[in-house]
């Protein structure tokens, strides 16, 4: 799932970075225009009475293009987030039924909501 932050002003953009992003002392110098950091993490979780791997990816990007306003373009500079989270690939084992699904997505939320919070955490300093 990937969705776009309220917009903001370039320079709130630029602070986001610095708040998200330890930069190198060339790009304190000179604030990116564009960034992304992609961060990837394994958690075991409990799917009913089996405990399950789960890798969580997080992206977070700058993003600049244009959306669709009726039939007009909107120029758009806003922060991205995007999460993947599924099943570590490690694991070969058929070990998932109907009754697990419900629970994986429910998991799934939790994590992707905690993560939303620690980021709007992060920007709201």
């Amino acid at each position: 799932m990937k969705g776009l932050l309220p917009e903001m002003t370039a320079a709130k953009l630029i602070e986001a970075n610095n708040r998200v992003i330890n930069l190198l002392p060339f790009y304190i110098g000179n604030p990116p225009h564009q960034w992304t950091t992609r961060n990837v993490a394994r958690v075991d979780v409990n799917l009913g009475v089996d405990t399950e791997t789960l890798n969580v990816i997080t992206d977070i990007n700058r993003v600049q293009g244009e959306l669709m306003k009726d039939t007009e373009p909107i120029p758009i500079d806003r922060i991205q987030i995007g999460f993947d989270i599924n099943t570590y690939q490690g694991n070969t084992d058929l070990r998932f039924n109907a009754d697990h699904v419900g629970l994986f997505l429910q998991k799934a939320i939790e994590q992707s909501q905690t993560i939303m919070d620690e980021i709007q955490g992060k920007l709201d300093e």
